[in-house]
């Protein structure tokens, strides 16, 4: 990756500054969990069944857990070392449901959490051709991504993107995905099987017009509905499917002083007719926990 600072309509090149420890790329990344990833903070260095996890972290959105391992070098193994984490985890629930409640001061109950959808981000400067290869599967639930820092006080976090549409499970067998029977991936197909050839068409409509937006933004399927984001990280909307119509749900950002995730929907197109046409309105500004917020513009 090349990075350039413009002058007077002249570069000049701005030179990487690489990570000396493991530990800097951690502490980077852990002060700006939210930030990144769209993820709460609950642990540093937390120790199961023999396996440190290097972060811990909790997303809101999916009500799932997230380890974050760190990595100076690209020396190790993913798919071991991945599979090996998610099944500790699935073993020790209740290890987990404690630490979360004890660090947040919270409470979190084991029903409350979806064990269906934990997931293993690995960051690291780089990665071989093989790391990349090896978790290029439609349901295995691991993320890659590369960190770098620059001259500047300047950082780059590049994930790498899967497209295969393989199964870990049918090419690997029972050995490695041992104990992880419970994770669970999802298909746009799955969601759209139940609704009108319209609605088929619409969504179609709707993806196409999406896939080419210049920003990294991406559509990741869950259980019950299709998730828009920024970065695949930072939530932008939300798509449900019924059998005649689809409802999209547009999330509010972060709005407590201690940078809580809002979890408040702003509002829902339930204009289903209206749905594909252009049209602007704008929303007057509203209040939430007593606070006005900025007026919100809609295209849809």
């Amino acid at each position: 990756m090349f990075l350039f600072k413009l002058k007077d309509k002249i570069f000049s090149s701005v030179n990487e500054k690489p990570f000396t420890l493991e530990k800097e790329i951690q502490n980077i990344v852990e002060s700006n969990t939210e930030e990144i990833f769209n993820l709460r903070f609950v642990s540093s260095e937390f120790s199961l069944d023999g396996l440190r996890f290097d972060s811990v972290c909790f997303d809101e959105e999916t009500k799932s857990f997230v380890i974050i391992e760190y990595k100076k070098d690209s020396s190790f193994s993913i798919i071991d070392q991945g599979f090996a984490y998610l099944s500790t985890m699935l073993s020790h629930k209740a290890d987990l449901i404690l630490e979360y409640n004890e660090t947040t001061g919270k409470i979190l109950k084991k029903n409350q959490v979806d064990w269906n959808q934990p997931r293993i981000i690995f960051i690291s400067p780089s990665f071989t051709a093989h790391q990349k290869i090896s978790t290029n599967f439609k349901d295995i639930p691991f993320e890659l991504w590369e960190i770098k820092r620059f001259e500047g006080d300047l950082v780059s976090l590049n994930k790498i993107i899967t497209s295969s549409k393989e199964s870990v499970k049918g090419i690997s067998g029972n050995s490695i995905t041992k104990g992880t029977d419970e994770i669970k991936s999802y298909d746009t197909s799955d969601l759209l099987s139940k609704t009108s050839q319209k609605t088929k068409d619409l969504w179609e409509n709707i993806s196409q017009r999406i896939s080419k937006f210049e920003q990294d933004t991406f559509l990741k399927t869950t259980e019950g509905y299709v998730r828009f984001s920024l970065n695949d990280a930072n939530t932008i909307c939300f798509f449900n499917f019924n059998k005649k119509n689809i409802r999209t749900r547009i999330r509010e950002g972060l709005y407590d002083e201690d940078r809580e995730p809002a979890n408040v929907w702003v509002f829902a197109i339930n204009d289903y007719k209206n749905l594909a046409k252009r049209i602007e309105e704008k929303w007057p500004g509203y209040t939430i926990n007593g606070k006005k917020q900025d007026a919100v513009f809609v295209n849809h």
